[in-house]
């Protein structure tokens, strides 16, 4: 089912949001944020300027249907660093936005999708 939903300011996601989540898309969402190892990026870098993909849309879909596990603060960033209201930013980007240093939204990124991951895990 299509669904046409707006966020943030005023850009909208087409196609996005479905109605059920699989435990596949939760188990792929998981899969994607995990950190392999340090100082190698994160594997849904390689989805993030594709979002007609199906990989992106599988990826967002989970976030958007469970972001609010994570504060305010943290939707936020993730938002910016995942696209969801445009182009996704680099952490330098947001870091002006929310006027932090980039070191502080990474923080912010690892902290809010081990939340998330925590939590799909103990649901699922």
């Amino acid at each position: 089912m299509k669904c046409r939903s707006m966020y943030g300011q005023g850009m909208f996601l087409e196609g996005v949001v479905k109605l059920k989540i699989t435990i596949e898309d939760i188990n792929y969402f998981i899969f994607m944020i995990k950190r392999e190892k340090l100082g190698v990026r994160k594997r849904y870098f390689s989805i993030l300027h594709n979002k007609d993909s199906d990989e992106y849309k599988r990826f967002i879909n989970v976030y958007l249907k469970y972001k609010k596990v994570v504060s305010e603060r943290e939707q936020l960033v993730l938002d910016s660093v995942y696209g969801v209201n445009g182009a996704p930013l680099k952490l330098k980007e947001v870091a002006q936005i929310i006027k932090v240093t980039p070191e502080r939204v990474r923080q912010l990124v690892f902290k809010s999708e081990r939340e998330m991951a925590t939590f799909l895990r103990q649901k699922y």
